[in-house]
């Protein structure tokens, strides 16, 4: 047992501290392989904030010291939380701390999500909605342009005379106000 471990189970070293990974090995007199070993293998282990391989772990020395000395004094709580399973073709099995969100799963929930969109848009469930509106907005347009020329298309291949022209504008703009009413009271319930 090196100085600082008994220092610390006689509780002489100071707990008024964060630290990281490094510092607390230093503190404890730990290697850093040791304390990654029972960050996997204990689940209890006090970790104010889990960090990445970039760094970014902090704990709290005192909790960290209490937590320690507890678990020095029952010897059944050193011994590791996972133990192998004989079906697990000889991989050892990781204990992962409750709450912990790693980058890994936030992209895995987030590759899900939009894995369920292209689903309901392949099923016809979701529909882009730019695409939407500038297909509607090409088709308005092209049916107005045609209900433009309306009235000189009926007045020339109709055989009707020119002076209706101005009355045949008048009822198909009445008729394409009503349209467009209807089509803004649809779209505005969806």
């Amino acid at each position: 047992m090196n100085t600082n471990t008994q220092q610390f189970l006689l509780g002489e070293i100071s707990t008024e501290k964060l630290l990281g990974k490094a510092d607390l090995c230093a503190e404890l007199g730990w290697s850093r392989p040791r304390l990654d070993a029972r960050l996997r293998e204990d689940p209890k282990f006090p970790i104010t904030q889990i960090g990445n391989r970039g760094g970014g772990w902090l704990f709290d020395l005192a909790a960290v010291l209490s937590y320690l000395r507890s678990a020095d004094d029952d010897p059944r709580s050193r011994a590791p939380i996972a133990r192998p399973v004989a079906d697990m073709e000889g991989k050892k099995p990781v204990v992962e701390h409750a709450g912990e969100t790693t980058a890994k799963h936030r992209r895995e929930l987030i590759q899900t999500a939009l894995l369920a969109d292209k689903l309901k848009a392949n099923r016809g469930q979701l529909l882009d909605a730019e695409n939407v509106r500038a297909r509607l907005g090409m088709a308005l347009a092209e049916h107005g342009r045609w209900l433009d020329g309306l009235p000189d298309v009926l007045v020339r291949d109709g055989g009707l005379p020119d002076e209706i022209t101005p009355q045949l504008r008048h009822a198909i703009d009445v008729e394409r106000a009503k349209f467009f009413g209807a089509m803004k009271a649809a779209l505005s319930v969806a």
